[in-house]
């Protein structure tokens, strides 16, 4: 098992969540059982400002990013079967106008990303 990642930054967590090489036919960064980890639970405050943080500022903030890293990164984000980033949603100790904001930045990433990124595929298709 890799070590654990603590004292993260906003840019730091980006790193641990999107800045992965991804490769057709292997498997996602984060099912590697050596890699080094994050624990999402261990402040849940810190882990909804990231993921606002990052969902508010999409357009600029996942500008690096391929389409396959946001991809992998946003599942890992997404399925708690990958991480506990969620279940900070469901946190008593976090405020609830920083759950509200987080929930609500949901739009922004679709509005700054998604529609960003996925139309002009979606007309190519067409």
């Amino acid at each position: 098992m890799g070590k654990q990642l603590t004292d993260l930054t906003f840019e730091g967590w980006l790193v641990y969540v999107f800045d992965h090489p991804v490769e057709d036919g292997k498997q996602a960064w984060y099912w590697d059982t050596d890699r080094d980890w994050w624990d999402a639970d261990a402040d849940p405050a810190d882990t909804i400002q990231f993921m606002t943080q990052a969902f508010e500022n999409a357009a600029v903030v996942f500008q690096p990013f391929s389409d396959a890293q946001l991809n992998q990164g946003l599942w890992f984000i997404a399925d708690n079967s990958c991480s506990n980033h969620m279940f900070a949603l469901l946190d008593a100790s976090v405020p609830w106008p920083a759950q509200q904001r987080c929930v609500r930045s949901i739009h922004q990433l679709y509005e700054q990303c998604f529609a960003q990124r996925c139309t002009p595929h979606l007309q190519s298709a067409a």
